[in-house]
C-alpha cells in the first residue's frame, strides 16, 4: 500500500516538474519585459 502511494506521488511530482519550469520562465519572461520595456518606450521620446 505504502509502495503504491510512493509511486503515484512520485507520478505526480514528476509530471508537475516541466510544468512548474515553464510558469518560472514566464515569470521571469515577464519580470525582463517589464524592465526592458520602459527602456525601448524612453528612446522613441522625440527630443
Amino acid at each position: 500500500m505504502e509502495n503504491e502511494i510512493d509511486h503515484y506521488t512520485t507520478k505526480l511530482v514528476n509530471t508537475f516538474e516541466p510544468i512548474m519550469i515553464l510558469i518560472m520562465g514566464g515569470v521571469v519572461l515577464f519580470i525582463v519585459l517589464a524592465m526592458i520595456l520602459p527602456i525601448f518606450e524612453l528612446n522613441q521620446i522625440p527630443l
